[in-house]
């Protein structure tokens, strides 16, 4: 039997790649007050010193903390980025 879209009832389209791909190109916004994304946020590690704590990675983007509510997560990323950098 066929649903509206005539697949069979219960199969799923597979995915374009193009959609998988875009996709997996998505970034979370880390900051919202700052508009940082991961993306921003894990090439700011990158281009830190290990020893460089966020409020200091903020800086190194221009921006500052407003809020505070994005610290944790933003130093999460960071701890990420740096350790798949180290492991690779």
């Amino acid at each position: 039997e066929e649903d509206i879209s005539g697949m069979p009832h219960g199969s799923e389209p597979a995915e374009t790649e193009a959609r998988k791909n875009s996709r997996e190109q998505v970034k979370v916004y880390i900051c919202i007050c700052n508009g940082l994304n991961e993306n921003a946020v894990r090439e700011a590690a990158r281009n830190t010193t290990p020893e460089t704590n966020v409020i200091d990675l903020y800086k190194s983007m221009g921006v500052k903390p407003q809020c505070g509510l994005c610290l944790c997560e933003a130093e999460n990323v960071c701890q990420n980025e740096r350790q798949a950098a180290s492991a690779g």
